[in-house]
């Protein structure tokens, strides 16, 4: 599968705030989802890669979980370190960890099950 890390840097943007200051629920998402994408990109398995197979592959994401063990202001300097665990057949773990400094303030794990595009539904 390649390069199996990947590093962001970003300053987490005014749209995430709550009414404290601090990034909403809602806008992690977009922040790690931007990590993923740049992951599956370097390591082949990216939108493009994906469609252009013969047969196009799809994905979809049965199981995921996230947990915040730090906070996040909007304004601070964050990283999100994103990786493979496993892969066991069309089942791939992925993980992360969003880095305020060295203080783990979110961490995710999501299984991407993929499937042959006309298999999807």
């Amino acid at each position: 599968m390649g390069k199996n890390i990947s590093f962001i840097d970003i300053i987490v943007p005014e749209e995430g705030r709550d009414y404290n200051g601090h990034l909403g629920e809602p806008g992690y998402e977009p922040l790690l989802v931007q990590g993923r994408i740049k992951l599956f990109e370097e390591t082949g398995v990216g939108y493009r890669e994906l469609a252009s197979r013969d047969p196009p592959l799809a994905f979809y994401i049965p199981t995921s979980h996230m947990e915040h063990p730090g906070e996040v202001l909007i304004g601070d300097k964050i990283g999100i370190f994103t990786w493979f665990q496993y892969e066991k057949g069309p089942r791939i773990r992925v993980n992360q960890e969003m880095m305020k400094g060295n203080q783990i303030v979110t961490t995710k794990w999501l299984d991407f099950v993929f499937i042959k595009k006309k298999d999807s539904r």
